[in-house]
Formats: C-alpha cells, structure tokens, sequence
C-alpha cells in the first residue's frame, strides 16, 4: 500500500506512476490516502476492473488466498493459455503500435514473472475478486478534489484504453490537467516509447513544485528518437474529440 510505504520507508508522500491495471490501483489509493500522493500520473490506465458486485462479490468464492480447488482449477487453466510465449507475444503485438517490440526478450520475462509458484493462484484470485467499491472515475475526481496533481498520459495508437478514455478523464478532471498524447505508441507507453514517455513525465513532474523556475522541457510537441529508431511525438492536447467515433463517446458519456 501506498500509504504504507509512505509512513514507514520515504516518510514523505511520494508520486505514483501507473500503467494499464497499475493505473487503475494507483487512483483508487489516490482516493483513500490523498495524504500520501504528491503525485498521480496515469499511463493509458484501465478505466474499469472486475466482474463482481463490490458489496456482493462472487458467489464461489471470496477471492481470499489460498484458493479453493475448483476456482483455482479454473483460473490455473486459462492462466496457462495467458502465459504461453505465443500468446503473450500475439497480446503485445495487439496493444503496441511497433511490431517490433515484441521481441523475444520481453517475451521471456513476462513468461518467466508468469511461470511463479503461486501465480495460478494469484489469477484465480483476481478472477473472482470483486471490484473496488469506488468506480475509476469517481476515484479520480476524489483524489483531484482532494488536491492530488494528476498527469494524463496515453499513447494514441492504443486499442485497448483509446484516446477517448483519455478524454473522458480529462474532461471530469477540467482544462488546468496537463494531458500528454504519445503517437505512434500503444497500450505501454514506458515500455514501447521509454525516451518520448519519460520526456513527458519530466516535463508534468517540473509543475508540480511550484517553487520550479526551470522552463518547460518543451512547446505544445516535440518529436524525439528512440533506441530502436523510431521517431515519436509528444503532443499536449486539449481532450476534445476529433473524430466521429469520438464525438458519439462525448455524447453519450459526457
């Protein structure tokens, strides 16, 4: 836990980073411990998690480890199917916009962080975990009304968490959020785009302390080079939507 952390090892609150699921976790703390954030930056963060009720949970089991017999039979055998070198590397494939990122290493280390003991377990137990008792959204506008900064940072050519999750977010949050649009980058912008990421982040992170005279890191966009070549731009923008599919999402969601 974050305010765990922050109590008995920096002593300080701290900024949190979060990407996809760790996005999502990361606001959800934002909102119960706003006293331990300095900081929330958000990377394409899942804007929805879970299949149960939050008060009623699943009717098998309470997703209290270790897991029963039957749930674990279940999630063990899908989990299984997940962690296969050639589905994880389709997966990756789907959410990135380069290709070529999927290489084998990456594979490797996924499959070997999925191939833990209890890993079946863990699966199971999110399988059947409830969801948080706040939604994404009223979590983020808790811990924004609650002083907590928050950064926006999505990489365009995500499938997954498209722009217009971005955009949504950015409106409940208002026009004073500093919005961050990589492209071409997709569902794991740290990993995918690291320089054009971590240039975005440096710059959201100057804002935060206020007693900061160093200029921007730079204008409305920039374009930077990758290690592996690529060039990728950086773009603040303003969360308004741009395309039909875009405007029907505003109308509907707001």
């Amino acid at each position: 836990r974050v305010a765990h952390f922050t109590q008995n090892v920096t002593r300080e609150p701290v900024v949190i980073v979060g990407n996809s699921l760790g996005g999502f976790l990361a606001t959800i703390e934002a909102a119960r411990h706003p006293e331990a954030v300095a900081g929330l930056g958000l990377l394409n963060p899942t804007p929805f998690w879970g299949l149960w009720d939050a008060e009623t949970g699943s009717p098998i089991w309470d997703a209290t480890l270790p897991a029963p017999r039957v749930p674990r039979a279940i999630g063990a055998t899908w989990f299984d199917t997940l962690r296969s070198p050639d589905t994880v590397c389709k997966l990756v494939q789907q959410v990135y916009a380069s290709q070529d990122r999927c290489d084998p290493e990456l594979v490797t280390r996924i499959c070997e962080a999925a191939s833990a003991e209890y890993g079946a377990n863990v699966f199971a137990s999110i399988l059947f975990a409830p969801r948080p008792r706040e939604s994404f959204d009223d979590a983020l506008a808790a811990a924004a009304d609650n002083g907590v900064p928050v950064g926006l940072f999505y990489g365009k050519e995500d499938p997954w968490v498209s722009p217009m999750w971005g955009q949504r977010a950015f409106r409940r949050l208002g026009a004073d959020v500093p919005y961050y649009e990589l492209s071409p980058t997709g569902h794991c912008p740290h990993h995918e785009s690291p320089v054009a990421t971590n240039l975005a982040l440096c710059d959201w992170l100057q804002t935060l302390n206020r007693r900061n005279t160093e200029e921007p890191c730079f204008g409305s966009h920039i374009c930077v080079e990758e290690a592996d070549g690529r060039h990728v731009c950086v773009r603040r923008v303003d969360g308004q939507p741009r395309t039909p599919v875009e405007s029907a999402a505003h109308y509907f969601w707001g």
